[in-house]
């Protein structure tokens, strides 16, 4: 038998199988699971969870009138703490891990708010996000710190001490 060369025909049509091959499991490789995009959620709703906290321990208790995560831009004064020194890394203007968006809201008063993330059209199913819940909370997602249906769901990070006598404990997550 004849040492027969590959063309280059014969070659490129290799090399193209190959990346097509390479193509069709590289996506999965590259994409969060849900378990992760679970996960990663939890640990970013405990990071909120416990900045807020340090941040009311230095501030005397409160939050700031409009209780938002950045400074002012129209405030004169630098050195005024904002939340987002102490809930780093934190984007509300990005996706969350689980999809679709979320926002910090407060209710209840200005000098001591009900502290909320709330999460729109996460791209999980109930069952996931029940999963969440099971995680930062009591895994109903009808009671407790974390419930919500379909396409709205709240994390109550701080209650309000007024509203329950003082315990702000109600948004604690498990370990």
């Amino acid at each position: 038998m004849k040492n027969r060369k590959l063309t280059l025909v014969e070659v490129m049509i290799v090399v193209g199988l190959i990346a097509l091959i390479l193509g069709m499991f590289s996506g999965d490789m590259f994409k969060m699971s849900d378990m992760e995009k679970i996960n990663l959620t939890a640990r970013k709703l405990e990071a909120i969870q416990l900045g807020i906290r340090m941040y009311k321990l230095n501030s005397g208790g409160s939050l700031p009138q409009n209780a938002g995560l950045g400074k002012d831009p129209n405030e004169k004064d630098d050195s005024r703490v904002s939340l987002s020194d102490f809930v780093l890394d934190m984007d509300f203007t990005k996706e969350p891990p689980v999809g679709g968006s979320w926002k910090y809201h407060t209710s209840g008063g200005n000098s001591d708010p009900n502290i909320y993330v709330q999460i729109f059209k996460p791209d999980l199913t109930t069952e996931m996000m029940e999963l969440l819940d099971s995680k930062i909370d009591d895994g109903d997602l009808n009671s407790g710190a974390f419930t919500g249906q379909g396409n709205h769901y709240d994390f109550l990070v701080v209650q309000s001490s007024k509203k329950t006598g003082g315990s702000s404990n109600k948004g604690n997550s498990k370990k």
